[in-house]
C-alpha cells in the first residue's frame, strides 16, 4: 500500500452532471444507466486518450487529475464537445445531460488512489461555481497554458466558502455558448442575473442562494428570445453591492435581476427586483417568505414566479419599443414581435399582416429560427378558423416550416413544439409528438407554449388529468401572456377532457372575454354548454360559431377533429351534435 505523501503539482479536475437530481426524481434507475454508460464511453476513454491519472467516480460526478493543464483542459474541451455532438441528434444517447468543470494547478496529498488538500477543495468549489457546459480554471491553470487555442474571460478574484484564499478565476469562451442573434446590429433581449446577497451570518444560505441563482439562469436560458449572461460571467459581483447599472454595462445587457436572502428565526424571506438598467426604472420587485424547513422546496416556486414575472415583462418592453419604430427599420427579431402583436387580435386583416411580418423576418435572416416557429402558429391558429383557401396547401406549407425550425435548431423550444403540435393537430402522430415535447421541456422547461400546447395533445389522447397539470403550470409559468386567450383555452379543452364541465365552462368565459373571435374557443364553449345543458349558452355559443365560421358542419368537422381517444372523441362530437350545429 502507497504511504501518504506529498507530490509534484498537478491539474486536478472536478467535473458533475448538472441536474442530476431532477433526472433521477423522474426515473432514477434510466438516470442511474444513462449516467454509467456515459462515464464507461464517454469520461474515461477520453480521460485516457489525454493521459488522465486519477479518477474517481461521485455517484454524478468525478475527480480526475493530469499531470500537464494543457491535457486536463483538453480533455474537458473534448467531453463537452461528445455532449453537445450527442445532443444535436435526433435520438441522443445521453439525453439530458450537461456537465460542467473546475480546472486547479496544485500540490495535492496522494493517499494511494486518492488525493486531498486544500487544492482539491478549491476545484470543487470552483466546479459548483461554473455554468452547465461551463469550465472555470484558477490562475494557476491559465499560467500554465500556451499551445491551446482556447479563449478566456478573467472573472475577477473569487471566494469560496471553507478557502481563506480567494482565487482568480478564468472563464473557457465557447463560441456556442450565450448565442446572441443579431439582425442588422440589434440584439435579443439581454439579460445577467446577479449573485444573491446573503445577509444572514450562516454560510448555508450562500448555497441556497446560489442554487437559486443557478435554476433561475437555467430557465432564462430555455427563453430562446432572451440572451441570458452565463453565471460565470456574474461570480465576481458576488458579495458586492454595486449600482445595477454598472453591472449592466460592465456585461453588456439591458435587464439585470438581483436580489437578497435573509433567515430570521424560523423564517426565510427572499426579495429580487427585476431593473432596466437603460432607464433606470424598476420593472417589478418580488418578496416572499417560507418556513426554513421549506428551504428547498420552495425553490421551484420562486423560480417560477420569478420567471413567470420576467419573460412577460421583457417581451412587453421589447414590443413597445419595436412598435414606436418605422415598419422600414424593423429588424428580423423586431419583425417577429410585430407578428405576435398582430396575431393576437385575430382581426382577418391584421393577422396576414402577421405573416408578411413574419416572411420578412425569416427574409432578413433565413437562419433565425424565432419567425420560421411563430410560421408554424399562424398557420395553425389560421386553419383553426377556417380561414385558408387550399387546406392541403396550407397543410402542406407548415409542415414544410415546423420540419426547417426544428432542424435548423433542435435545442430550441418553441420550434420543438410547434413541430409536435403539427405532429398530433395536423398528422395524428401523438407518439412522435409527445417525444417532441418531452425534448422541448428538456430544453426550454420555463417555455409556457411548450406545456400548454403539450396539453392539447395529452387530451386528444383522452389524458385528461396530465393534461389539466400541463395546462396549469402552463399559465402559472406566463400568467400575462398576450395570447391568453389561448392559454385558457387549452385548460378548457383539459378540463373537459377530465370530464369537469363546470371547471371547462369557466375556463371557456375567461377565454371568451380576452378573446371573443377564437373559433376553437366558441366550439368548446358550445360542446362545455351541451354537457351542461345549457340551453341558452348553447344558443348563443352556434350562433357565435356559425358568424365566424360560417361553413362548419358536424360531417367536415370528424375527419378533421383532432381526438384521438375513441369514448372522449364520441362524447365530444355527441355534445356537438346534440347542440344543434348543422351535419
Amino acid at each position: 500500500m502507497d504511504s501518504v505523501h506529498q507530490d509534484i503539482p498537478i491539474c486536478v479536475v472536478f467535473a458533475d452532471m448538472v441536474g442530476y437530481s431532477a433526472l433521477t426524481a423522474r426515473n432514477e434507475s434510466q438516470t442511474h444507466t444513462m449516467w454509467m454508460d456515459f462515464t464507461e464511453s464517454c469520461l474515461k476513454p477520453l480521460g485516457k486518450d489525454h493521459n488522465a491519472r486519477i479518477m474517481r467516480l461521485l455517484g454524478d460526478g468525478c475527480l480526475i487529475s493530469f499531470e500537464q493543464p494543457s491535457c486536463a483542459l483538453a480533455w474537458a474541451q473534448a467531453v463537452r464537445a461528445a455532449i453537445l455532438i450527442d445532443r444535436a441528434k435526433t435520438s441522443p444517447r445521453w439525453p439530458g445531460i450537461s456537465m460542467r468543470f473546475g480546472l486547479h494547478y496544485c500540490d495535492v496529498i496522494h493517499d494511494n488512489a486518492e488525493v486531498y488538500g486544500d487544492g482539491v477543495n478549491t476545484a470543487k468549489r470552483l466546479q459548483e461555481r461554473a455554468q452547465a457546459d461551463g469550465i472555470l480554471l484558477t490562475s494557476a491553470v491559465h499560467e500554465q497554458l500556451e499551445a491551446n487555442p482556447a479563449e478566456f474571460r478573467f472573472l475577477g478574484t473569487l471566494s469560496f466558502k471553507n478557502l481563506e484564499q480567494t482565487v482568480p478565476t478564468y472563464e473557457v469562451i465557447f463560441a456556442d455558448a450565450d448565442p446572441v442573434r443579431r439582425d442588422s446590429g440589434s440584439e435579443l433581449p439581454s439579460i445577467a442575473v446577479l449573485p444573491f446577497r446573503n445577509l444572514t451570518n450562516n454560510d448555508e444560505y450562500d448555497y441556497f442562494a446560489e442554487g437559486v441563482i443557478d435554476d433561475i439562469i437555467f430557465s432564462l436560458s430555455g427563453l430562446k428570445e432572451l440572451h441570458v449572461i452565463s453565471r460565470g460571467s456574474t461570480v465576481a459581483f458576488a458579495k458586492k453591492t454595486i449600482d445595477p447599472r454598472d453591472a449592466a454595462r460592465l456585461l453588456s445587457v439591458r435587464y439585470i435581476l438581483q436580489g437578497s436572502i435573509r433567515s430570521v428565526g424560523e423564517i426565510v424571506r427572499l426579495s429580487v427586483s427585476f431593473e432596466d438598467a437603460q432607464t433606470g426604472e424598476t420593472i417589478f420587485g418580488e418578496k416572499c417568505e417560507f418556513p426554513h424547513r421549506e428551504l428547498f422546496a420552495i425553490q421551484d416556486n420562486i423560480v417560477r414566479k420569478i420567471v413567470s414575472r420576467v419573460a412577460p415583462n421583457v417581451r412587453a418592453l421589447e414590443l413597445e419599443g419595436a412598435l414606436r419604430k418605422p415598419a422600414g427599420n424593423f429588424t428580423a427579431y423586431q419583425c417577429t414581435l410585430r407578428a405576435l402583436d398582430l396575431m393576437r387580435t385575430l382581426n382577418r386583416e391584421e393577422f396576414q399582416k402577421a405573416k408578411e411580418q413574419l416572411d420578412r423576418a425569416m427574409e432578413l435572416d433565413p437562419d433565425f429560427v424565432l419567425p420560421i416557429a411563430w410560421a408554424v402558429r399562424w398557420h395553425t391558429i389560421r386553419l383553426g378558423q377556417n380561414w385558408t383557401e387550399d387546406r392541403q396547401k396550407d397543410i402542406d406549407a407548415v409542415r414544410d416550416l415546423a420540419s426547417r425550425a426544428v432542424n435548423l435548431d433542435r435545442q430550441n423550444p418553441l420550434a420543438l413544439a410547434a413541430y409536435g403540435h403539427v405532429k398530433s393537430y395536423l398528422e395524428r402522430d401523438y407518439t412522435t409528438a409527445m417525444v417532441y415535447y418531452d425534448r422541448a421541456r428538456q430544453v426550454g422547461p420555463s417555455h409556457a407554449i411548450v406545456w400548454i400546447l403539450s396539453s392539447a395533445t395529452l387530451a386528444y389522447q383522452g389524458k385528461g388529468a396530465e393534461a389539466v397539470a400541463h395546462a396549469k403550470h402552463g399559465l402559472e409559468l406566463s400568467p400575462n401572456d398576450y395570447e391568453l386567450y389561448q392559454f385558457y383555452d387549452f385548460l378548457c379543452f383539459a378540463h373537459y377532457c377530465n370530464a369537469e364541465y363546470e371547471e371547462a365552462f369557466t375556463w371557456a368565459k375567461l377565454s371568451h372575454s380576452e378573446n371573443p373571435k377564437y373559433a376553437s374557443n366558441i366550439l368548446l364553449t358550445l360542446a362545455c354548454a351541451s354537457a351542461l345543458g345549457n340551453t341558452k349558452q348553447v344558443e348563443a355559443s352556434r350562433k357565435a360559431l356559425l358568424e365566424v365560421y360560417p361553413t362548419f358542419n358536424l360531417k367536415d368537422y370528424r375527419t378533421t377533429c383532432p381526438i384521438q381517444e375513441n369514448d372522449f372523441r364520441n362524447l365530444y362530437l355527441g355534445h356537438l351534435e346534440a347542440a344543434g350545429l348543422p351535419n
